[in-house]
Formats: structure tokens, sequence, C-alpha cells
């Protein structure tokens, strides 16, 4: 996999075809990541999402005003999995127990292994519309794509990736799948609380 960073007007791309989100946030030392299923670009370079205010990791970015949303691809559904129906209130070793895994070298917040993208964002408080116990808001800092996943300037059409390299998408009832294609990749495995 080649690590490049694109410009920031190109975040959008990023998020803008649906699918899940691994948000993440640390502070003192501690950080976590936990599956979104509602994310959308807000502009070219920001995104509006949905965390409850209980969620661990929502406490994590509200503490440190950053957070890093990552896009999972459809060979990580059963770790997403993991990390929706654990929480880090409950389980401190969250993370290894779900079998999250992080790409190497040194970074403010650590980039799961196996996404297809990762973007750091800069909490915004102001201007939001007024649904403070759900909605996170944010604006872009740093853009990271997997490169053998884009194109000059693009992701490649999902239906060129293999099915592991594709978005993963959670619809209720149980049904993981890969974007686009509706390709199942995990059955019947039913997402509970996250955090």
């Amino acid at each position: 996999m080649a690590l490049i960073q694109i410009p920031l007007n190109d975040v959008f791309r990023s998020f803008n075809d649906g699918g899940l989100v691994l948000f993440g946030a640390g502070s003192e030392g501690k950080f976590d990541f936990m599956p979104c299923g509602w994310c959308t670009p807000w502009g070219l370079d920001r995104v509006l999402f949905t965390a409850g205010p209980n969620h661990y990791t929502r406490g994590l970015a509200e503490a440190s005003d950053r957070f890093l949303l990552a896009t999972p691809t459809a060979g990580m559904a059963e770790t997403v999995f993991k990390l929706g129906t654990t929480t880090m209130h409950e389980d401190p070793e969250k993370l290894s127990h779900a079998g999250l895994e992080f790409l190497s070298g040194e970074r403010e917040l650590p980039f799961p292994a196996g996404c297809s993208a990762w973007v750091i964002f800069r909490r915004v408080k102001e201007g939001l519309p007024q649904f403070p116990n759900a909605l996170l808001f944010g604006v872009a800092e740093e853009a990271w794509v997997d490169g053998d996943l884009w194109h000059e300037g693009r992701p490649l059409p999902e239906e060129e990736l293999p099915l592991e390299k594709r978005r993963l998408r959670y619809e209720a009832g149980g049904a993981w799948y890969a974007s686009k294609g509706r390709e199942r990749v995990l059955q019947g495995a039913q997402g509970g609380r996250t955090g």
C-alpha cells in the first residue's frame, strides 16, 4: 500500500458515497475508535456526522477538539463489528480485543490498518444546527489515502476493486456488505451500542 497525502479540497471524495466511517479520537494518552453509520460531506473539506454524547470516543474528541475519520473496507467487517458492539467504558482493551491494527509511523492519532482513507479534523462548535446531542462537525487539517485505491485524484470505481477493498456498509438487521454491488461480507451480525 502506498500512503499518499491529498489536497484538503478533495476530502469530500472520501466520504460522498456513503458507507461506514471509523471515528477516532484521543486525549491524555488514551484513544478509541468506533464505527459511525451516518457521515456526510459539508463542503469540500468539512464533514458532519453523528456520535451520541454517551460514547467514549466522543468524550475524547470533545476534550481534544480533534478527531480522525477513516473509511473501513469490506475486509475489515468483523473487526468493525466488534468495535461497534463493545465500549471502552466496560473494556479498556477494546481495540486489541477487536483485532484493530494500525499503520506504522508516529502520528497524533494512529491510522487503523485496512482503511482506504484517513482524515484528521478540527472539531468546530460554532454555526452548527442545534442538535448538540448527536452531531459533530469538523474541518479537515490533513488527509491521506491508500494510493493503490486512487487514480488521478479520485477513488477508483468500486466495481474495479477486489471485494475486500470496497467500502464497508451496514444495514439494519445484520446486513454487512461491500458498496456498489451489495455483496454480503458478514452475515447476521447485528450492531449494538458503540463507543
